[in-house]
């Protein structure tokens, strides 16, 4: 009731425009819609050509590289089969190059062994058969080095070059990772995505003015609901008014009139309606908000006629009410107490009373009180039989002492709930 931001969702219980309201929304949220993909597309024209210089350049970028989405995969796998022969090629070399290569090696050196044998042996005894195994040896050492050969041979000659190329081609996959994604996938599609918003900015002008003609359409419609909407809130707003100044003299607030002010605003996701209740409580004064206006017993009368014109409707299921009795007589607490018996038939209501005029009417009596023990305070809270309640309600009428008179004023306050 004290924010005034309610005060349209109270209104609209009332009016019961949930499908004007839905239709209007539909409209008001492709109007929002449009409206944001024409700001999307609307830059300047210095910001413009800066996006488009930007994404022309990561495209390029990107497209020089002619990537493949398992590119990387198999280029480090490539690398690793290169790296493998690469330490074959050079280590078969090697041998064959220590073996039987050009310059010194170890068949030149065993051929020097034998013709030098070749000479002891005419000079002395028993070297021959050292000769022979010699020539033993250097055939073994040749066809070891006709075997490495043909493994060094069937390696490649060199896979270095090769695996320079692929060292580089990972060097640039890399850095375009580190700008655009962490795999060759995530490049592509920052790329297809760029494309895609090249494409806008160079034809945006084409898309604003579609955009610009389907927003005037739209903004119509939304118009037009919201016309719908306001006509329907205007006309329920007169009967309200005039339903709660009627709950307002039931409750004796014949001097309060009611109002529900309806202004415009732009468009809003409830419309177009800036809805607020004033009330004037004293003639001669103008009207005024009801948040700045109404005292806390009065503003619970207030909350009590509005709720018993809009019980049926606003779904609400507990009701609290507290000093709706301050500074009333017996008369007007009697009427406060039948209209809350009938809000009751549609929610819960709840009512912290003094008045044995409201309380009798209820169909639960519940006594709060308060007693020391032990030097500590406590509060209890208890629901009070049908002899209770009546001592309870005679004990607020007459006071200390709880007179005959009094318990059968009680009985009859109790009995007269029926007639309501």
């Amino acid at each position: 009731m004290l924010n005034n931001e309610k005060h349209i969702a109270i209104l609209d219980s009332y009016a019961d425009i949930l499908p004007l309201l839905n239709d209007y929304k539909v409209n008001y949220n492709k109007y929002c819609d449009i409206k944001k993909q024409i700001s999307d597309l609307s830059l300047d024209n210095a910001e413009k050509e800066r996006e488009i210089d930007m994404l022309k350049f990561q495209i390029e970028e990107i497209s020089a590289l002619k990537l493949k989405p398992d590119e990387e995969e198999a280029l480090l796998s490539e690398k690793k089969k290169l790296s493998n022969l690469e330490k074959v090629c050079e280590s078969a070399s090697g041998a064959y190059s220590a073996l039987y290569g050009d310059g010194i090696n170890a068949v030149t050196c065993v051929d020097k062994a034998i013709s030098m044998l070749d000479g002891l042996s005419k000079v002395m005894d028993g070297t021959e058969i050292y000769n022979e195994r010699l020539n033993q040896a250097r055939s073994e050492i040749y066809d070891v080095a006709e075997y490495i050969r043909e493994i060094a041979e069937n390696a490649e000659e060199s896979p270095a070059a090769k695996l320079d190329k692929i060292e580089q081609r990972l060097y640039d996959i890399y850095k375009l990772k580190r700008k655009y994604g962490p795999t060759v996938s995530d490049i592509l599609a920052f790329c297809e995505k760029a494309e895609s918003r090249l494409s806008e900015l160079e034809t945006n002008g084409e898309t604003v003015a579609k955009l610009e003609e389907q927003l005037k359409e739209v903004q119509a419609k939304t118009e037009k609901s919201a016309k719908s909407l306001h006509d329907a809130r205007v006309t329920s707003a007169k009967v309200l008014d005039e339903k709660i100044e009627n709950e307002l003299e039931f409750l004796e607030m014949q001097n309060v009139e009611f109002k529900t002010s309806i202004e415009q605003k732009d468009f809003s996701s409830d419309g177009t309606d800036k809805i607020e209740f004033f009330v004037k409580t004293n003639a001669g004064l103008p009207f005024s908000p009801l948040s700045k206006t109404a005292s806390g017993g009065e503003l619970s009368r207030l909350m009590l006629a509005i709720k018993s014109v809009i019980s049926e409707k606003d779904g609400v299921e507990t009701l609290i009410f507290d000093e709706v009795d301050t500074g009333i007589s017996g008369k007007t607490s009697r009427r406060i107490g039948i209209k809350l018996l009938q809000t009751s038939k549609y929610s819960q209501v709840m009512c912290v009373t003094h008045s044995a005029q409201i309380a009798s009417l209820a169909d639960s009596h519940f006594l709060v009180s308060k007693s020391e023990k032990d030097g500590v305070t406590y509060t209890s809270c208890r629901l009070l039989s049908s002899d209770e309640r009546i001592n309870e309600t005679a004990r607020i009428i007459s006071g200390i002492n709880i007179t005959d008179t009094a318990r059968a004023a009680a009985t009859e306050l109790i009995k007269e709930k029926t007639k309501y």
